[in-house]
């Protein structure tokens, strides 16, 4: 994590847990927690633009090591993005400093969390030369209580929608589902990877994602699930299988899907699936990884 020390951003005179109704935020905390959020672009050979989306900066405990990170959305950071080693232009509102790095996994941690969270963690070294420029926002612990408990909770998105200066919007938790919650802030292009800050002591519970057509709600990943996916997630590759009667017969499945078998070093023969360990029957909506070796169903219902 390199020497130098973040500037960290927590009310902590507020008390913990549910953060209740019409709770206050002063304006020093808000002028903080702007410069917790930032501006991404990411180019090719510092020309042509591929995509752009907002960031924030993350103290992150993670088993392997405490990390300053930026996260944002893994459709505005992919795989194929840092495996090219594409640039990346972050741009912080104060003194309008725009800082720029190299995507490569070879010199910083990164993590993706494609599905289902949407999440790219990226480590910031001392050499981004970035730690004296911003505050880094903490993450709201009570998630171990379960999510149920931030329904209707007050929050605030710190957002770049359409590549402009920041924006506050100020709403609540709605409907949540899982790991997913929807929200009532106004988003838009560009908006994707803003996070989603608990109005009563200032931590992040969740990272906003993409908008929901249906009612124009926001939908966002609790942050939780950071934790959850890095604890499961030690594989990379995936064999897809054609799911037949035999296997539907023995696991007492009564569907017809895709399933897909996951392993470490891609070794699944197909004659020998039948050997992986099933954890628990899963119904065919569900789109979870259970376990590095369990199953997956994709429902074509």
């Amino acid at each position: 994590m390199g020497n130098a020390q973040p500037k960290l951003i927590s009310d902590e005179g507020e008390d913990e847990g549910y953060p209740g109704y019409g709770r206050k935020i002063s304006l020093n905390t808000v002028n903080k927690l702007a410069h917790s959020v930032c501006k991404l672009t990411v180019k090719r050979n510092k020309e042509k633009v591929i995509n752009s989306g907002t960031g924030f900066f993350m103290m992150l405990n993670l088993e392997e090591k405490k990390l300053n990170c930026l996260i944002t959305n893994y459709h505005v950071i992919s795989q194929t993005v840092v495996d090219a080693k594409q640039i990346l232009l972050i741009q912080i509102e104060k003194d309008n400093k725009e800082i720029e790095i190299k995507l490569d996994n070879s010199k910083r941690f990164i993590k993706y969390l494609e599905r289902p969270t949407d999440i790219t963690i990226i480590e910031i070294i001392d050499s981004d030369k970035i730690l004296k420029d911003v505050n880094f926002l903490m993450y709201d612990l009570n998630y171990l209580s379960g999510y149920e408990q931030y329904a209707e909770s007050d929050i605030i998105i710190l957002q770049h929608p359409l590549g402009q200066e920041t924006q506050i919007g100020i709403g609540k938790i709605l409907n949540i589902k899982y790991f997913e919650f929807e929200h009532s802030i106004e988003t838009d292009s560009c908006s994707s990877g803003s996070p989603v800050i608990l109005i009563g002591n200032s931590k992040v519970v969740g990272i906003h994602k993409q908008m929901n057509k249906r009612n124009n709600n926001g939908i966002g990943t609790f942050i939780g699930e950071i934790f959850s996916e890095i604890k499961k997630r030690k594989i990379t590759y995936h064999t897809e299988i054609k799911v037949d009667k035999k296997f539907n017969e023995e696991n007492n499945f009564n569907i017809k899907n895709d399933i897909i078998l996951y392993n470490e070093n891609n070794n699944i023969n197909n004659n020998n699936y039948h050997d992986f360990k099933i954890l628990k029957r899963i119904f065919p909506s569900e789109l979870r990884l259970i376990s590095s070796e369990a199953i997956k169903i994709r429902s074509k219902l």
